[in-house]
């Protein structure tokens, strides 16, 4: 389970809990940025647009963005594992009637092709032609849909499997690149547009060469790894349709901060990047946990100490319930003589 999951599950999760007892302040914190939020233009797509797709593009865009930094090596990108998982998944669910080598050879092509265009249009501090930007916005689409089979893992019955099996479909990295329609590009381009003209700043700053960052803690929730850090500022990317900032928002922010239990990154600043309106909410972390926990002493070591406790005592709790499903597992053995 991942951090996100935790906190929409909220009071059914221990981890969840812990962010509604320990940041009471976050409905009103909403509520002041939401104003501001609303004044903005929003770029938008057409009214019947499946809201599944709008997720795929948010993960897209936050993949174009980082190239605006850097090239992150294809094989360190979360997109890699969901390519290669796609194999696995074609066995799985085709109970191996389905030749995989051709998707092998498929995946390997799509990779080889990326790395070529990159080392060709040179992405990183620089705004692109048209043509560029549309040919980058399509490998990230796909490099989207990869990253989602990714961190889904394959399970029976799973709503992701339509997604493996099309792109397990296709013959040609042409075709995969023919996957979004047209619309869906010229969505992704007038973001990352967006982003050059309000936040061209942040190209000339410091950013973590590990473009998608893990934390300490991570692997403590079941996974959480972020958009960005700049210059020492945690950045998260969202692409709200709706002009307003989700409690939820703040709370993953936070969550990412408390992760970083022994201050690797060197955090001095948060912030959340509105794609779809181009404005970069930011604040120090002092500032930040203030606003949150409403106490003017906040402690960013003491809420990791605390957040470090709280996330040990739920992975004990999964250990006991492993170890008794196991022995009643075991106890139900029959006896033979």
């Amino acid at each position: 389970m991942s951090l996100t999951s935790h906190i929409r599950q909220g009071s059914k999760s221990p981890i969840g809990r812990f962010f509604l007892e320990r940041f009471p302040q976050v409905p009103n914190m909403t509520k002041q940025i939401n104003p501001q939020l609303r004044s903005a233009s929003t770029l938008r797509l057409a009214d019947h647009t499946p809201s599944h797709v709008y997720g795929t593009l948010g993960t897209a865009i936050d993949y174009r963005i980082r190239y605006y930094f850097a090239v992150t090596p294809s094989e360190r990108l979360k997109a890699r594992q969901g390519a290669d998982n796609l194999v696995l998944w074609v066995m799985y669910d085709t109970e191996g009637e389905v030749d995989i080598d051709p998707v092998w050879e498929l995946v390997h092509s799509f990779f080889e092709s990326l790395d070529a265009t990159l080392a060709e249009i040179q992405p990183a501090g620089r705004r692109l032609e048209v043509k560029e930007e549309q040919v980058l916005a399509r490998y990230c689409y796909v490099l989207a849909l990869f990253d989602i089979l990714g961190r889904a893992g394959w399970t029976p019955d799973s709503p992701f499997t339509g997604i493996a099996l099309a792109l397990a479909e296709k013959k040609s990295v042409e075709e995969l690149l023919a996957i979004p329609q047209v619309e869906l590009v010229e969505d992704l381009c007038a973001m990352s547009r967006l982003f050059y003209d309000k936040c061209a700043h942040l190209l000339s700053q410091t950013a973590v060469l590990n473009l998608n960052p893990n934390f300490a803690g991570s692997a403590d929730i079941g996974g959480a790894d972020a958009d960005l850090i700049v210059d020492g500022c945690l950045i998260e990317v969202k692409t709200n349709i709706q002009p307003m900032m989700k409690p939820e928002h703040l709370r993953q922010l936070a969550g990412y901060l408390l992760l970083d239990y022994d201050d690797d990154f060197d955090i001095r600043t948060v912030g959340i990047y509105m794609a779809r309106q181009g404005l970069l909410l930011r604040w120090s972390v002092e500032q930040f946990l203030r606003l949150l926990t409403g106490d003017p002493f906040a402690s960013v070591t003491a809420l990791r100490r605390d957040f470090r406790t709280r996330c040990s005592e739920w992975l004990a709790t999964l250990d006991d319930q492993s170890s008794q499903q196991t022995l009643g597992e075991q106890n139900l053995e029959p006896v033979t003589a």
